[in-house]
Parts: structure tokens; C-alpha cells; sequence
């Protein structure tokens, strides 16, 4: 599965593929998957230059 996260005005911000073979017991999958989930939230508020702290 591949998950496409776009803005409103329809520019490509963040994907994801092979979704369902991310492993919660893996540091790195679930990094992925904050990171991505960050950027859903910060798109979502219209934040599309989001760039997490280092």
C-alpha cells in the first residue's frame, strides 16, 4: 500500500510505501511513522514548509 499525502492545492508533501509491512517492534518503522504523521498534522494546519526539529 502506498499513502500520498497532498496540500490543499494538490502538491505532493510526504509518502509512504508499504505501509502494511511497517513492524511496530522497529525504532526505524515507527520513526517513519511519526515523521510522517507530523507532517499530516502540520499539513493540516496549513503548514506545508514543516520541518522538524533536529
Amino acid at each position: 500500500m502506498k499513502v500520498l499525502l497532498v496540500n490543499d492545492t494538490g502538491h505532493l508533501v510526504a509518502s509512504m510505501e508499504n505501509l502494511e509491512q511497517y513492524d511496530a517492534a522497529n525504532p526505524g518503522d515507527v520513526c517513519a511513522l511519526m515523521d510522517f504523521l507530523e507532517k499530516l498534522i502540520a499539513t493540516a494546519k496549513g503548514n506545508d514548509s514543516f520541518s522538524p526539529a533536529a
